[in-house]
């Protein structure tokens, strides 16, 4: 009986050690993310979590939708900040080289493709500037803008502003 009742005071103890635990304090902040991959999708672009560590960073899209997207990443704190052009899409030319991060262009429904950038500290912005036609007249020109992301071609075609119609997501870079 007595060497039950050490067991069971020897087993409580080693139960009661383990359950404290470290000495070390509890880590307050997320560490920064080791993935890398940017879901895309009608009309969504889904970052990885947390923040990307700085440096050479290997970034994947991944296309989860039905049509084709794109992932364009430029450095900047918020989207009103980027220029656009009247159909709501962003005017690439004008945005400053130095905040051009990459793109990875042509990204087919159902597909995975990665490309290496390098991105220092701070904050970021990724999104999908595809404007696409739909139907027989397409764009052309003298589009109409209803304000939608969606217009009204030459023809009877309509497209579709995939920035505009929320393909537009923040992350950082620590």
């Amino acid at each position: 009986m007595k060497h039950l009742r050490l067991t069971a005071i020897a087993a409580a103890l080693t139960m009661s050690i383990a359950a404290c635990g470290s000495d070390k304090p509890a880590n307050t902040t997320s560490a920064p993310s080791k993935a890398t991959t940017f879901v895309l999708d009608e009309w969504s672009i889904v970052p990885p979590k947390g923040d990307l560590l700085a440096g050479k960073v290997a970034i994947s899209a991944s296309n989860n939708g039905k049509e084709p997207h794109e992932l364009v990443i430029v450095r900047a704190a918020d989207a009103a900040s980027l220029p656009t052009k009247a159909d709501g899409s962003v005017n690439e030319d004008k945005i400053p080289e130095a905040k051009k991060a990459g793109e990875i262009a042509d990204l087919a429904a159902g597909k995975t493709k990665t490309k290496t950038l390098n991105l220092p500290a701070g904050d970021y912005i990724a999104f999908c500037n595809i404007v696409e036609g739909k139907g027989n007249g397409g764009m052309g020109s003298g589009g109409m803008n209803d304000g939608s992301g969606m217009g009204m071609g030459s023809g009877t075609g309509m497209h579709h502003v995939h920035f505009k119609l929320g393909m537009v997501n923040y992350f950082t870079v620590a």
